[in-house]
């Protein structure tokens, strides 16, 4: 099976899971919580590697991924059992699509020349949600290149309020206006 495929297939399955029980924004969360908590690095190797047993292993899922939902706990275990569990940033990033999309949410990036306050970041996140008619959240990610302004990215779109942005709409209203001169 091809991997991008199995990424999909794990993602769906932990989504239909939450779906048939009515519990989508509930997992999601706890899915969240847990990841954001506990996966890093040294413990996607220890997971990973084929020195231990599974049994070793099972022992620290049932520390790390405890959850209040005993799907949650069994899926991160089916990836460790599987030897999938290299893919879980993959896997957790292609469940959220899922269930935003479910709950109507989006999740965005906003570069940005430093770093922003809370207060402006949610200033963004209510004024994106307005204008797209969801639930948007926003990472803040500074980006040294950009010279003012920002750049939003939010489900494959860009909004980009750049200086750099903003130059080249001026140029290239200043070629059409002196394209339309020369052609009168």
């Amino acid at each position: 099976m091809n991997k991008n495929n199995l990424i999909y297939k794990y993602a769906e399955c932990l989504y239909e899971l939450s779906f048939k029980q009515n519990l989508v924004k509930e997992y999601l969360s706890e899915v969240e919580r847990i990841y954001t908590e506990n996966v890093n690095d040294d413990l996607v190797r220890y997971l990973s590697n084929y020195f231990y047993t599974f049994e070793q292993k099972k022992k620290i899922i049932s520390i790390v991924f405890k959850s209040k939902y005993e799907y949650v706990t069994t899926f991160f275990e089916l990836l460790v059992k599987n030897n999938d569990f290299l893919k879980i940033n993959k896997i957790i990033s292609q469940y959220r699509l899922l269930a935003y999309a479910y709950i109507n949410r989006s999740s965005g990036i906003v570069y940005s020349t430093i770093q922003l306050n809370e207060r402006t970041m949610q200033k963004l996140e209510k004024a994106f949600s307005v204008k797209l008619k969801k639930d948007v959240n926003l990472k803040n990610i500074v980006d040294e290149s950009i010279i003012g302004g920002i750049k939003v990215c939010i489900d494959n779109k860009i909004y980009d309020r750049t200086l750099l942005s903003q130059v080249e709409k001026i140029k290239e209203n200043l070629i059409k206006e002196i394209t339309y001169d020369r052609t009168k």
